[in-house]
């Protein structure tokens, strides 16, 4: 008899279990067994199933759960500290900006099989070739393979090279910088808000802005619209702190990230 084939579907939009299991039923032939979802909205909920003794063939995990909320990024950890299921990111496209450092903190500190982008079926195509497609790249997964394309190229970790991301946030004097560039727009008030030195904050922002454009550059090169996280700086000069201001609050959700602060906390 074949077992089930488990799925665990991570999003804080609880639609997303339903439709994963809708269409993984209609598709089961690509499957090497019936798939059996489960759902959950939160880090909390993953480590609840866990802790209950549940296992999972392949996890699908959404990085945004919501603002001031564990990011998905946490449940990536856990499963890949007390298991071995094969991990696949699924993120809305649609908010690239706003998931631009949740994607390479996934892909640079954890190592999911493949990225998922979030869409709707296509306007005018058969929902049992979407259902075909979709368990056709989950059996990949479950495989150890990414689907082609690799979308996940841009963001992984590359051997021997240091890459603008590992530059953009090391410690957590880093960390506690970017989420006073999130509030205040400016040197003087980061310092003052930080009781440090201008000059400190001076150095710090020219060593990030560096980093902050190679990574934008990095980003555009691989398609995804990155206009909120810049300035025009064209008029400005180079107008470090705007750029730094900028960025820092295109990725704000990223920096105030439970998941993130427990990363950086101070030792």
């Amino acid at each position: 008899m074949i077992g089930h084939f488990r799925v665990l579907v991570l999003d804080d939009a609880t639609g997303y279990g339903f439709a994963f299991d809708e269409l993984l039923r209609l598709g089961r032939s690509s499957l090497p067994g019936p798939a059996q979802v489960r759902a959950a909205s939160s880090v909390r909920e993953v480590v609840e199933l866990i802790d209950a003794g549940e296992r999972f063939d392949v996890a699908i995990i959404d990085l945004g759960l919501g603002a001031r909320q564990p990011s998905g990024l946490g449940a990536i950890h856990v499963l890949g500290q007390r298991t071995d299921t094969r991990i696949a990111v699924h993120t809305d496209y649609h908010e690239q900006t706003r998931r631009l450092l949740f994607l390479y903190a996934a892909f640079t500190w954890y190592d999911p099989v493949a990225l998922l982008p979030k869409t709707g079926d296509a306007p005018g195509r058969d929902r049992a070739a979407v259902a075909t497609d979709l368990a056709a790249k989950i059996a990949m997964i479950n495989r150890g393979q990414s689907p082609h394309p690799d979308l996940a190229i841009p963001f992984r970790a590359r051997l021997g090279k240091e890459r603008a991301f590992e530059r953009i946030l090391k410690t957590h004097e880093d960390l506690d910088k970017w989420i006073a560039f999130v509030e205040y727009s400016n040197i003087t008030d980061v310092a003052r808000a930080l009781h440090l030195g201008r000059k400190t904050v001076e150095n710090w922002v020219r060593s990030k802005y560096d980093a902050t454009q190679a990574l934008l550059n990095d980003a555009e090169a691989a398609k995804i619209d990155v206009t909120d996280a810049r300035v025009n700086v064209s008029s400005l000069g180079r107008a470090n702190q705007s750029v730094i201001h900028q960025f820092a609050r295109s990725q704000s959700w990223f920096f105030t990230d439970p998941v993130v602060r427990d990363r950086f906390q101070r030792s």
